[in-house]
């Protein structure tokens, strides 16, 4: 949700966020859900927005993991690759133009996983590795770049079937074209939203330690919209 500051305190954002909760409160079963930062000089007018239109709000405490070039060239998921075993692993740049809309569409088919939610337009298309299982898209990466280049973000880790060494690989493979890019790498992190993500992390960090990060989830649920009252007291 965002309104060019040119054009902000004109009511632009509220109208934007009734549009899409009208949208979701025409069907419900549908659930929409935003997250956000809570440490942010915006955070108290988005929660309020959110609630004053029945949205439940949640804060939650992520591990967040940052390493320089240095640290990520020394850690322990980089001491070997592993054999791919019949997969392969390229680029996100490397896939055809057919072969990338069925990645995107896979990822959309997730229901409420991370991976329907998933960027391909902020992602870096050199540093994001999709794997590739008997011909067929199997997992992936979403790399993009956080203000500078030298700065990445691992926004996704995603595979069809979850399996640690495969997590373990496309991390790998993820971190070495990092390293490589000729843009360089001043400093890559990633948030870890779920328990198994935190484990594989402890496993091929080392002793890099992770600090915490809260957000703030709104959820609502298609039927409980509220929308804003006209004068004749209906909503709008």
């Amino acid at each position: 949700l965002w309104v060019s500051s040119a054009h902000r305190g004109r009511g632009i954002g509220s109208a934007l966020l009734d549009e899409v909760c009208r949208m979701a409160g025409s069907d419900p079963d549908v659930r929409l859900t935003v997250t956000y930062p809570a440490d942010t000089p915006w955070t108290a007018v988005m929660e309020y927005m959110l609630l004053k239109r029945g949205f439940s709000v949640m804060m939650h405490t992520y591990p967040c993991f940052s390493f320089t070039k240095e640290e990520l060239r020394s850690a322990p998921m980089l001491e070997r690759v592993e054999s791919l075993s019949g997969n392969s692993i390229v680029p996100l740049a490397g896939l055809s133009r057919v072969q990338l809309r069925e990645v995107i569409l896979e990822c959309e088919q997730q229901g409420l996983g991370a991976a329907c939610h998933a960027d391909f337009t902020r992602a870096d298309e050199e540093r994001s590795m999709v794997m590739i299982r008997d011909g067929k898209f199997h997992g992936l990466t979403l790399v993009s770049t956080a203000g500078e280049g030298d700065v990445l973000s691992l926004d996704l880790l995603y595979l069809k079937n979850s399996g640690v060494g495969d997590a373990l690989t496309l991390l790998r493979h993820t971190a070495l074209a990092a390293l490589m890019h000729p843009a360089g790498l001043r400093e890559f992190h990633f948030i870890c939203t779920e328990e198994a993500a935190v484990r594989i992390c402890e496993r091929v960090m080392g002793e890099k330690t992770a600090a915490n990060k809260e957000y703030c989830h709104g959820v609502l649920e298609g039927a409980a919209y509220r929308g804003r009252r006209g004068s004749n007291g209906e909503n709008e």
